[in-house]
């Protein structure tokens, strides 16, 4: 049986204290948000779930048309076995392992498991040789996708904290992916200006945004003009540990994901999905041509 790390290796300390991990339900948090945030003492992220204690509340559709299937909770019985059919490199789960032991006040940065797999698979899929990642930190996005991207591919990174990227620089090197990463240490907004006038535009197959959420929208219209027709753009957080389902929370970061979130469902020059993956991960691929939005 292959070797799982531990939950608390998985996911460390989220900043408002909680031991939680954002999962399914956090699309419906507006409407169970009394009874969520249950919490498990082995995993270290807000885990939104229902308690046993609300039995009433429907974790599905409220539609009264509609012909509802229940969301499957990823309680602590079944998240170990998600973590346990997820393809994790070892090299992967050692950088998790000492990002923890390094940098625990930090550690809540790192994606999932089950989320760096999802984007080394989302790269893979789309052929993409050429990406752009905001927001490094210790290397281990950048690292999932850099091994699924063909040799002569390469991935721009950029990261304005340099103290971090010395632990990701050594394990792109372990992993024989440094050669493909194209680091640019600085602001994310100026590391996009610089890419578009030296004439990258047009040019990336994928986009990852995990930056400073307050610059999320700018982030977005650069990386349309860098990103090619077809290319996707996905930007992470946008559930943001359930927050942006909270009328009362008014911090900036969550009101800046709360207006990024109402703009892309209305921008007609990408197809949207937001898919409720780790803290919540909005694909938007850029179309060749904007279209109206269809009435519904």
């Amino acid at each position: 049986m292959r070797a799982v790390l531990p939950l608390e290796a998985c996911f460390p300390v989220a900043p408002n204290g909680f031991n939680s991990s954002l999962v399914s339900a956090g699309m419906l948090a507006s409407l169970i948000m009394p009874c969520l945030l249950g919490v498990h003492k082995t995993c270290t992220r807000p885990l939104l779930s229902l308690r046993q204690s609300h039995p009433s509340v429907r974790c599905f559709s409220t539609s009264e048309d509609a012909s509802p299937k229940p969301i499957t909770q990823l309680d602590s019985r079944l998240y170990p076995y998600l973590l346990a059919h997820t393809r994790e490199p070892k090299v992967l789960q050692r950088l998790r392992a000492e990002t923890v032991k390094q940098v625990p006040r930090g550690a809540h940065m790192l994606i999932s498991p089950e989320q760096g797999q999802f984007m080394a698979w989302l790269v893979e899929t789309l052929g993409a040789t050429r990406i752009i990642e905001l927001g490094i930190f210790t290397g281990y996005s950048a690292l999932a996708m850099a091994l699924a991207i063909p040799a002569s591919g390469t991935l721009v990174a950029c990261e304005k904290d340099p103290a971090p990227l010395e632990l990701a620089k050594r394990y792109w090197k372990e992993a024989e992916v440094d050669s493909k990463i194209d680091l640019r240490v600085g602001a994310a907004l100026d590391s996009l200006h610089a890419l578009l006038e030296e004439g990258h535009a047009d040019s990336f197959d994928f986009a990852f945004v995990d930056a400073n959420k307050r610059q999320y929208w700018e982030y977005y219209e650069l990386l349309l003009q860098l990103v090619r027709p077809g290319g996707v753009i996905a930007v992470d957080n946008v559930l943001f540990y359930g927050r942006v389902a909270d009328p009362e929370e008014i911090s900036k970061a969550t009101v800046a994901i709360r207006e990024f979130n109402d703009r892309i469902m209305d921008d007609d020059r990408i197809t949207l999905s937001i898919a409720p993956i780790g803290d919540g991960i909005a694909l938007c691929t850029r179309r060749a041509v904007p279209q109206a939005k269809a009435g519904l």
